[in-house]
């Protein structure tokens, strides 16, 4: 089909969500417009409507003018295009995906049981144990989980592609020199403590020859002579 003559994809929003859709048909239809398909959104995981409703125009002349529509049953409204997002457009006829079933001509394969029938005919409860017409797999094939699913499929190829090369590692680093610095001399007996020395004799500086602390040696590498300085 041609761009051309595929059908504009609209939402109307603002209209409340107790309204009939074959009331918004008549009423866009009596302004010149030809409702190929009507439909109300529901939310995708409680599936209660919500206010907004799906149209297909048929494409023409006049087709661009649908978004021209401000106001309808006396509530101001919006029209905007459908944008499916990131959601990826599964068929309701073969149950594979990337196209409509508006356009399939595929063999029939129902959702619950991936026999040759469609889903209104089988007799298969979605209690009852189901077959993926996808990945024959005990789940029903619009399963957004389902291995064969496009977008499980992509994160699949990822991880695979990212365990393949492993982590990123950075190549050609320079390592860091360090310089050695020289020991630093043990100055922990150094100091002699003396917990019968009286306070005020060190005022006095009458210290006793027994409690004096030996001076501290260093170590021979650490002595260096004074140079003298140029007159």
């Amino acid at each position: 089909m041609l761009k051309k003559d595929r059908p504009i994809k609209v939402v109307i929003r603002g209209l409340p969500s107790n309204t009939e859709p074959e009331d918004i048909k008549s009423e866009i239809e009596a302004e010149g417009f030809k409702v190929a398909k009507i439909s109300q959104m529901k939310n995708y995981r409680s599936k209660a409507p919500m206010p907004l409703f799906y149209l297909q125009i048929e494409n023409g002349a006049e087709a661009h003018k649908i978004y021209d529509f401000t106001e309808l049953f006396g509530t101001r409204i919006e029209v905007k295009p459908f944008e499916r997002g990131n959601k990826v457009n599964q068929c309701w006829r073969c149950q594979g995906w990337f196209h409509s079933s508006e356009v399939c001509h595929l063999p029939p394969r129902c959702v619950k049981c991936a026999g040759p029938h469609s889903a209104k005919d089988c007799t298969l409860d979605f209690n009852d144990q189901m077959k993926c017409a996808n990945c024959s797999g005990a789940h029903a094939a619009n399963w957004s989980r389902c291995p064969k699913h496009p977008n499980n499929a992509k994160k699949k190829n990822l991880n695979k592609n990212k365990n393949k090369n492993g982590p990123n590692k950075p190549k050609n680093v320079p390592l860091k020199k360090t310089t050695p610095q020289a020991p630093r001399p043990d100055i922990s007996k150094a100091r002699k403590v003396s917990p019968n020395l009286d306070y005020s004799k060190v005022v006095q500086n009458q210290i006793p020859r027994e409690h004096v602390s030996p001076p501290l040696l260093l170590q021979p590498s650490l002595h260096r002579p004074l140079e003298k300085m140029p007159v």
